[in-house]
């Protein structure tokens, strides 16, 4: 089934209307394979052509995967000040701000968001009552 998609996403790349979908469709299938720095180039060719959350979710899984943390905070924040996908990108992001020593950061977004308190990391992170 993967050859399949990713002859129809590798065709779909050299049409001038529909080339950022190929780009995105194979960051997709790389990213599942685990090919996270290939899956990255692939959904930056897809955001250059056409910029939009759903290229800018991959970009940040791709670097988050890639242990990549500080470069992975803006997108993250776009996504999140977006409320796209909050269940995953909230405690990634606040682990990225944890693990650039942005703890300031992620104290003031688990006090925006007081579900993360719930994650062993952010629990010491919570206001006492």
């Amino acid at each position: 089934m993967w050859l399949d998609e990713r002859a129809l996403f590798s065709a779909a790349v050299t049409h001038p209307y529909c080339g950022h979908l190929g780009f995105a469709g194979i960051s997709g299938v790389l990213y599942s394979e685990g090919k996270y720095e290939q899956a990255l180039d692939y959904a930056n060719r897809s955001f250059a052509q056409r910029p939009n959350a759903v290229n800018v979710a991959r970009q940040a899984g791709c670097l988050v995967r890639l242990g990549r943390h500080a470069d992975a905070i803006i997108p993250l924040e776009i996504l999140v000040r977006n409320r796209i996908d909050e269940a995953n990108n909230l405690p990634r992001l606040g682990r990225c701000y944890l693990e650039v020593g942005r703890t300031n950061d992620a104290r003031t977004l688990v006090a925006q968001h007081p579900e993360l308190g719930f994650y062993p990391e952010f629990g010491p992170l919570r206001s006492p009552r």
